[in-house]
């Protein structure tokens, strides 16, 4: 009886060590399929912030404060806009909450724009700080309340990009107005002509 016992509590050991490594296991797949989430949007948003840089840079200096339409702040006002916004995107990322009412508090230099161009890229540093942080802390419960909806990590994410696609919208129809060409990029990546 005595050898049955052991081998039993040889089993039950070995039971247990084999479900100890597959929860270790589980938690590793989940925190490499965390961060490979967090890593795909990095990709999507660098993208898009690129191409929105690159249209930034591509309008001419004395069309920088026009707009096409009484209803549409001019670029400048709009990129000003873009870069406020970016700020309480950062922050709801870290503080799981956005509050829009503080957007102004995270740009307030000229409406130049050079200016605007160095504090997105200043933001875009903040962004990556922030997915740093979430890397760490993990996304798994992450939960914001954007104006009063529960959003999780993926969802919130989907918020940030159609926001600048709206705008770019909104510039690809300024750009013809305003008579000049939009970048190389989204001709060629966009075919736009």
């Amino acid at each position: 009886m005595t050898g049955k016992i052991i081998l039993n509590n040889v089993l039950q050991s070995g039971m247990d060590h084999l479900i100890k490594i597959s929860l270790k296991e589980c938690e590793m797949d989940k925190v490499l399929f965390e961060h490979d989430v967090i890593e795909q949007f990095i990709k999507t948003w660098t993208y898009t912030r690129k191409v929105s840089d690159d249209f930034l840079q591509a309008i001419p200096e004395d069309k920088w404060t026009f707009s096409h339409s009484s209803k549409y702040s001019t670029f400048a006002k709009q990129f000003r806009h873009v870069t406020c916004v970016y700020g309480v995107y950062i922050e709801g990322f870290l503080n799981q909450k956005v509050d829009f009412g503080k957007k102004h508090s995270h740009y307030s230099g000229p409406l130049e724009k050079a200016a605007i161009q160095e504090n997105l890229r200043l933001k875009d540093r903040q962004f990556i700080q922030a997915m740093n942080v979430l890397k760490e802390k993990g996304i798994g419960s992450f939960k914001l309340d954007f104006f009063g909806v529960n959003m999780t990590f993926t969802e919130y994410t989907h918020i940030l990009v159609q926001h600048e696609c709206l705008h770019m919208g909104i510039w690809s129809t300024m750009a013809d107005a305003a008579g000049f060409e939009v970048p190389k990029s989204w001709k060629s990546d966009w075919g736009f002509n």
